[in-house]
């Protein structure tokens, strides 16, 4: 039998760039219990994760460098915990190397269409429910933690009644406290202006 990958949860299932020889594509799954790799058409699985190499935990990311099928990159949200993070990998998955993202709990990933490509990385903090996006250029030089020179950039947590325009405002204004208040000063504002109504017709008689 070949090795099953562990975990209960496929999250995340990628298919790579075909190598420079042979017409089978890399494939890298991710789990709720770590990362595994297959170059069988998922015949066959090896476990990334563990030992030295990765933690295991879940990864919800991955994503491949343009027409490189031996570059990759993986992210993972600890699955609650601190053990999640974002990594690298130039030689398969033999070696990962951490991008030491400014938060550990890592939620999406998008990679740019370049040989030194742009990383943009979503992240998430618990203790106040705030969302960033971090932007990294992966050059191949050994990676800057988040408060170094070439530190990635946050976007920063925007507030969600910003933009939402006129139409929420109203519909917040219906559904809180003060709407019965609001409602008896609308009905006396209709009923002067019914009345300043009368007054006019009454004296053009």
């Amino acid at each position: 039998m070949p090795p099953a990958i562990s975990g209960t949860v496929v999250s995340r299932l990628v298919a790579g760039p075909l190598p420079p020889t042979g017409n089978v594509r890399p494939l890298i799954a991710g789990t709720n219990a770590g990362l595994f790799s297959s170059a069988d058409n998922g015949a066959n699985w090896t476990p990334l994760s563990g030992g030295d190499l990765l933690p295991s935990t879940d990864y919800t990311q991955v994503a491949f460098v343009t027409d490189r099928y031996d570059r990759f990159y993986v992210g993972s949200d600890g699955g609650g915990s601190r053990a999640g993070g974002l990594w690298s990998t130039r030689d398969k998955g033999q070696h990962f190397s951490s991008l030491v993202p400014p938060l550990p709990s890592v939620t999406a990933l998008a990679v740019s269409n370049d040989e030194a490509p742009f990383l943009y990385v979503a992240t998430f903090r618990a203790s106040d429910h705030t969302p960033a996006v971090w932007a990294y250029h992966d050059t191949g030089a050994p990676p800057q933690g988040p408060f170094t020179t070439g530190a990635p950039t946050a976007s920063g947590a925007r507030d969600g009644r910003t933009n939402r325009g006129g139409l929420f405002d109203f519909l917040g204004v219906l559904s809180s406290s003060q709407t019965p208040y609001i409602a008896v000063g609308a009905v006396a504002l209709l009923v002067l202006l019914l009345a300043a109504i009368s007054h006019f017709r009454g004296s053009r008689r």
